[in-house]
């Protein structure tokens, strides 16, 4: 007798890892991306009121103490200063742990904490996609 096990689909569809949901019960990292969920931000942060001089190696150490970090993205903006291109950091980062839980407590712990003579703004990460917004009005 033949057995066969998993039998291919024709329905079958690659999912990229990235996008592969936790269908067994568990822990894991819930997938790769930037966090968890669909949209990406469900253990994920956003640090603000950061440093032009910040780089993803301090804010690892920063946050790495409060559980596994996923990924950490500093974006970047690009001048010219001299006929040279020069990358600085906006101001913000995102950091993406492996568990809620942990960036909860790094939510709670570093959240207006002072951080190279500024201090910073430790929030969720919204999801949407939206790139940012205005600021704030005076008071």
């Amino acid at each position: 007798v033949d057995v066969v096990l998993n039998p291919p689909s024709s329905t079958a569809l690659y999912v990229a890892p990235g996008n592969r949901r936790r269908e067994e019960g568990g822990g894991g990292a819930g997938g790769g991306g930037f966090g968890g969920d669909k949209d990406g931000t469900e253990n994920t942060l956003r640090v603000s009121n950061l440093t032009k001089a910040v780089t993803e190696e301090d804010l690892r150490e920063l946050f790495e103490r409060f559980g596994r970090i996923h990924r950490v993205s500093l974006p970047r903006m690009e001048r010219v200063v001299d006929n040279q291109i020069i990358k600085e950091p906006r101001g913000f980062a995102y950091i993406a742990f492996a568990k809620k839980e942990d960036a909860e407590m790094a939510l709670t712990r570093l959240d207006g904490h002072g951080y190279d003579h500024l201090i910073i703004k430790v929030e969720w990460a919204k999801g949407g996609g939206g790139g940012g917004g205005g600021g704030g009005g005076g008071g």
